[in-house]
């Protein structure tokens, strides 16, 4: 007993660095909420030439373009009841846009639209009238605010694309890095999300894994976010625009493929994701490091997601920033952990562990469980014996 107790000290030590290395901080939701009033840095002129979003798919000129500094690459799976907001994210950038030094692509599904809720209504598609997938390279539109999207050049790719496979996420990020290179690499994956292991692929409904495709059913697992990451030569920051995926298991499968990982380990509210504010601060000072950016990303965030929750008090969650290279430890200790716990015999120990699991923090689903917590628990209960 000792020496699961030993054990148990040692994971909640080692959870310790991760934690300093996060940005952990709280987010709040309401569609109807203005965010407007916030203060976040205001994007640099772009140098791009505007081209017209609805004209057909054709080869951008002059590709591949010159390496630049940062190339942000977004994935962002609308086929689903999250279209309007994708939607809404494309246009939010156009107020960003690529420029001299960034390059912004999309890759963004839609289907006819569906509510996100059993109360929602679908507004409008903020010009999103497409069914199907399509590629835009993000460009500046200088007549702010605007209501749909109209600057960014749209790019070939099949209509029918599976955003579910993740193979399909491999083809998107390997193209960006052809035709817009760059020194350092940002991909963002949206759509809903589950985390957790997944090995085997479940049918529609399935709640583990991410980017869910209802056209088709299908959806990237656990591990095939790693097989991803190897396949298109990894990234700098991988960030999830998704419920659910900051989890031990995510960083595990992308640990030695990415520098840092940012996501929630909550319910998120993809409406609160505001890229155009995100990526705000990297348009100013391209030259920053993924260090300095993910910092900055953090406050952003922080800043006007708290303004939200001291506005409302309401739809609290989390999302933070981690550096995947260190799960290592981590994930070794918890599972000698595991073998020890299963080794001990007796009604106390059953008793102590059927104690924490009871009083352990969840998020959303009984399976998303705070690792942290349920230490700190057993170590309680197996103390009372």
């Amino acid at each position: 007993m000792a020496t699961l107790k030993h054990l148990l000290s040692a994971a909640l030590l080692l959870a310790v660095p991760a934690a300093l290395n996060a940005g952990s901080i709280n987010s709040f939701g309401g569609e109807l909420l203005s965010l407007e009033s916030v203060s976040v840095p205001a994007p640099s002129p772009s140098v791009s030439a505007p081209a017209r979003t609805n004209a057909s798919p054709r080869a951008m000129p002059g590709l591949p373009l010159p390496q630049k500094k940062y190339t942000v690459a977004l994935f962002m799976n609308g086929k689903n009841n999250l279209g309007s907001f994708m939607a809404r994210k494309l246009l939010q950038l156009e107020a960003v846009g690529s420029d001299a030094n960034i390059n912004i692509v999309m890759e963004i599904g839609v289907i006819k639209p569906v509510p996100a809720c059993s109360t929602c209504t679908v507004h409008h598609m903020y010009g999103a009238t497409w069914d199907g997938v399509r590629r835009y390279y993000v460009v500046k539109n200088p007549k702010q605010p605007a209501k749909k999207i109209a600057t960014s050049l749209q790019l070939p790719v099949a209509v029918n694309t599976d955003m579910g496979d993740y193979k399909n996420l491999v083809a998107f990020v390997n193209w960006t890095k052809t035709n817009f290179p760059a020194q350092k690499y940002i991909v963002v994956v949206g759509n809903h999300g589950g985390a957790w292991v997944d090995h085997t692929k479940k049918p529609q409904g399935a709640a583990k894994g991410v980017s869910y495709d209802d056209v088709t059913h299908n959806y990237i697992t656990t591990p095939e976010i790693g097989k991803a990451l190897s396949e298109f030569g990894g990234a700098d920051v991988l960030i999830f625009d998704d419920c659910l995926m900051q989890a031990s298991e995510v960083a595990a499968e992308v640990r030695d493929k990415v520098s840092f990982l940012l996501g929630s380990e909550e319910i998120s509210y993809t409406n609160h994701f505001r890229p155009d504010w995100l990526f705000a601060p990297l348009k100013a000072k391209p030259g920053m490091s993924p260090a300095a950016f993910v910092g900055s990303f953090m406050r952003t965030w922080s800043s006007y997601n708290s303004a939200l929750w001291n506005a409302t008090k309401k739809y609290p969650g989390t999302f933070s920033a981690i550096e995947p290279s260190k799960i290592g430890g981590l994930e070794a200790l918890a599972k000698r952990y595991a073998s020890e716990a299963l080794a001990l015999e007796g009604a106390e120990p059953k008793l102590a562990f059927r104690g924490a699991i009871k009083e352990v923090l969840r998020y959303h689903y009984e399976y998303c469980v705070d690792f942290y917590d349920f230490v700190e628990l057993s170590q309680k209960h197996l103390k009372a014996k």
